[in-house]
């Protein structure tokens, strides 16, 4: 055994994965898999860089094919010092494969992030492999007879118990969440991923765990093609259940890993391993074909499916359109027409009206003025939702535009006995855009506000930073379920109980809200505790100049 910089008894590498000593097997089983695992981890990430389970499954590639690699590079080298650091990088990356792919089960099946607690005992049980990775309880030596790393118990043992642990609680994970759900594209979802994802820890973990304790690695190299099946079981899962909302990746990847694996097939000389490793590829080639033909044929499925829908759904807008025309051109009209009378009937031009039909007049205008305005936000949400509503483009303070839509409001709020406070915090106000839909969109966002907010009171806030525009309007209200929160803001979309509390409901308000706030490049959303426990509504709108 020594310390110093040694070199073994074979040939030095080139461009360090080449050179006499590496496995034939290994070239096979390494480079494909790291291409394969790149190009598929890149593109899923390309697509969605913000979406956390595409991040996860980014950087767990990003570690396995870093092992990958790092492994490659010590086949090749004769240097006891390169061979050392690569060996310490894989002792360090290993872990992070296995808690990668519980993490990405967690996003995929469990639809969710890692709760803190959760992600803080990882961290802990991987911490000592970080501090003690320059000590000899990871790397003791270097034995220039084998060309091998001593590993000490960190590397032997600790390193091996994380993987074990991790393992069980990804089968636990799995299992747990297959019993809970009585959805069956559900558990078929998790029954693929579980598989896939079991299948590369226990294959990984028995190639390691084979080398470390028998110094075979040559049998060890085995275990990577865990990967390949892995991503073979998650692009099937990506096509079929469109985990990563991507189409044409699942017949692209299957293809090009065919492609790179039978190329890869010109790497191996010897006639003993390559019987092994044809048999192998035909296994792999049989399952991924199969994953093919079966994601075309649920494709085709699909496409009929949504080209009868099409035809359904163009039947009923026209039919839509149709009824729109008519709310518009006759009962908008006759409803105007009727309220237009009520009005003149108040006036002195028709003589003394008995004091008993008085009230009678006062009600009608009010239930007509209702009317006219119900059907007027049925019409306007309708067309900015449907994208048919054009745009000025004036220069407006929104600031000014604030102000007066809730000074109009105050009133109604206080005829409902609740408090409404406005805040404007002094900024920069002034954009291009339609100040006349967006007084709008800032009085049905105010308004649906007073009418489900039943006591208590409504605060207003405006505020500008980085170029952006913010109002908030908080509310003490009945909040909004997590059930209710997907349809609030569609055409139409009202909660559960919606009528109960606000009998004048159209359910376009807040659709018309999000058209207009979205056609001038901004968005709107909500935040709730739940029922019961008020909502706040925000509006943010970019600052345009000319």
């Amino acid at each position: 055994m020594t310390t110093a910089i040694s070199f073994c008894n074979f040939e030095g590498a080139q461009w360090l994965l080449f050179g006499p000593n590496v496995a034939p097997l290994v070239y096979y089983s390494h480079l494909p898999v790291v291409i394969i695992s790149l190009l598929l981890g890149f593109f899923v990430l390309h697509k969605n860089r913000k979406s956390l389970p595409n991040q996860v499954l980014f950087y767990t590639i990003v570690a396995f094919a870093i092992w990958v690699i790092c492994d490659s590079i010590y086949w090749a080298s004769n240097r006891s010092d390169v061979i050392m650091f690569v060996w310490a990088i894989d002792v360090l990356v290993e872990p992070l494969v296995y808690i990668g792919a519980l993490y990405l089960l967690y996003t995929l099946v469990g639809k969710r992030d890692m709760r803190f607690s959760e992600k803080i005992s990882l961290g802990i049980l991987y911490l000592p492999v970080i501090l003690l990775l320059p000590t000899p309880l990871v790397l003791s030596g270097f034995n220039i007879t084998t060309c091998l790393a001593n590993e000490g118990p960190v590397a032997l043992y600790y390193s091996y118990f994380i993987e074990i642990v991790v393992t069980i609680l990804a089968l636990q994970f799995c299992v747990k969440n297959f019993l809970r759900t009585r959805d069956k594209a559900l558990r078929e979802e998790i029954l693929y991923l579980g598989a896939g994802t079991m299948f590369l820890l226990l294959a990984f973990s028995w190639g390691n765990i084979i080398g470390s304790f028998t110094e075979n690695w040559q049998l060890g190299q085995y275990g990577l093609f865990g990967m390949p099946i892995f991503l073979g079981l998650l692009v099937y899962s990506m096509v079929k259940f469109r985990i990563f909302n991507i189409k044409i990746i699942g017949s692209t990847a299957l293809v090009l890993a065919l492609w790179v694996l039978t190329a890869a097939l010109l790497s191996i000389q010897d006639p003993d391993t390559i019987h092994a490793v044809v048999g192998g590829t035909l296994i792999l080639t049989t399952l991924f074909g199969w994953i093919l033909i079966n994601s075309v044929r649920q494709e085709v499925v699909q496409r009929e499916i949504i080209e009868t829908q099409k035809e359904a759904l163009q039947k009923s807008n026209e039919g839509q359109e149709n009824l729109i025309h008519i709310m518009n051109h006759q009962v908008k009209g006759y409803l105007s027409k009727s309220r237009n009378i009520f009005a003149e009937l108040q006036t002195d031009d028709y003589g003394h009206m008995p004091d008993e039909v008085k009230p009678m007049i006062k009600e009608g205008l009010t239930s007509l003025t209702e009317a006219v305005g119900f059907v007027q936000e049925v019409l306007n949400g309708s067309s900015a939702a449907s994208g048919m509503m054009v745009y000025a483009e004036n220069a407006y303070d929104f600031g000014e535009l604030v102000k007066e839509v809730a000074d109009s409001q105050k009133s109604n709020a206080e005829e409902r006995e609740l408090t409404f406070d406005l805040e404007l915090v002094p900024g920069e106000y002034h954009s291009i855009g339609d100040n006349v839909q967006l007084r709008e969109a800032i009085k049905n966002l105010i308004d649906n506000s007073i009418h489900y907010t039943l006591k208590g009171g409504l605060k207003v806030k405006l505020e500008s930073k980085d170029e952006k525009m913010t109002l908030s309007v908080q509310d003490t209200g009945v909040g909004i379920s997590e059930e209710d929160k997907p349809k609030l803001f569609t055409k139409g979309g009202r909660g559960k109980d919606s009528l109960k509390i606000n009998i004048n409901s159209t359910g376009y308000g807040l659709a018309f809200v999000k058209a207009v706030v979205e056609a001038h490049k901004g968005r709107v959303w909500v935040e709730s505790e739940g029922s019961g426990k008020g909502s706040t509504f925000y509006l943010e709108l970019p600052i345009r100049r000319k």
